[in-house]
């Protein structure tokens, strides 16, 4: 126009291209536009699969925007700028998605660890671990692991995103060797009150020994004592017999004396003696 203007005659061509390059860059924002509006629709942290498969459907959708729109010479550069604008977009949603992921799984592992590990590891006063102490009193080292077992599980349940294996395997190389030092300390604190506890049973059973040790000794003397009392009454139960066997047979004697013809008298008295009066 502004050639014919001039008395000119008009480049038909540069006008077309500038159409045409125009159109195409307006179909690729547009095309753009769509990929982005469909990517940011996701929930971030979202699983890699997840995001990949949304990635695709979109950068396809875009792709199938712009070729539907762009023509001319200006189409396969605009398409492949297109590409790069829909793979940097991409890069940098992944990133965020990516950030979003660690987040969430570091905080769900303190979660779970301080719900379900941390107990076993907290100290009192006195440096002892009470709760491991009780737990493996009832349940023994393998019920420590199973509880690991467990939180691995349930993190696997409710993580998000592309980090999950990443912040379980972050978790379990920096932290872990802290949670065995002091489960260390706690089992080796366990250990140390159950071998007390252990102890001091021994001892208590020791003494109740000796206390029954002493009655059953009390026992035995109290019976020794009783019979030797029981000897000692016998053997003067028989003395007492003999002597009154004896006295018997003296009273029988002088009973019978007394009874002999050969007395008229008193006893002492001679029958046939003198008379008395004289």
């Amino acid at each position: 126009v502004s050639a014919v203007n001039s008395g000119g005659v008009p480049v038909i061509s540069s006008a077309w291209d500038q159409v045409n390059g125009a159109e195409c860059r307006q179909a690729a924002t547009d095309a753009a536009a769509v990929y982005r509006q469909t990517l940011s629709s996701l929930s971030v942290p979202a699983a890699a699969p997840e995001a990949t498969a949304v990635h695709t459907r979109a950068y396809a959708t875009a792709l199938q925007l712009f070729d539907s729109r762009a023509f001319g010479n200006q189409a396969t550069t605009s398409r492949a700028e297109l590409e790069a604008q829909l793979a940097e977009c991409y890069g940098g949603w992944s990133e965020k998605n990516q950030r979003a992921s660690s987040e969430v799984c570091s905080g769900l592992l303190r979660k779970l660890f301080q719900e379900m590990l941390a107990p076993f590891a907290e100290e009192d006063g006195d440096g002892a671990h009470p709760g491991l102490a009780e737990y493996l009193a009832e349940d023994g080292v393998a019920a420590i692991e199973a509880k690991w077992m467990e939180l691995v599980a349930r993190y696997r349940t409710e993580a998000r995103g592309p980090a999950v294996d990443a912040e379980l395997s972050k978790f379990f190389n920096m932290q872990w060797p802290e949670v065995l030092r002091r489960w260390s300390a706690g089992m080796n604190s366990a250990r140390a009150a159950a071998e007390a506890a252990a102890e001091k049973r021994a001892d208590e059973a020791k003494d109740e020994a000796v206390r029954a040790s002493a009655m059953q000794q009390s026992s035995e003397d109290t019976l020794t004592a009783q019979a030797q009392e029981l000897v000692t009454l016998r053997i003067e139960n028989q003395r007492l017999q003999v002597e009154a066997q004896s006295y018997k047979q003296r009273l029988d004697a002088q009973v019978a004396e007394l009874k002999s013809p050969q007395q008229t008298g008193p006893v002492g008295v001679e029958a046939g003696g003198g008379d008395l009066t004289e």
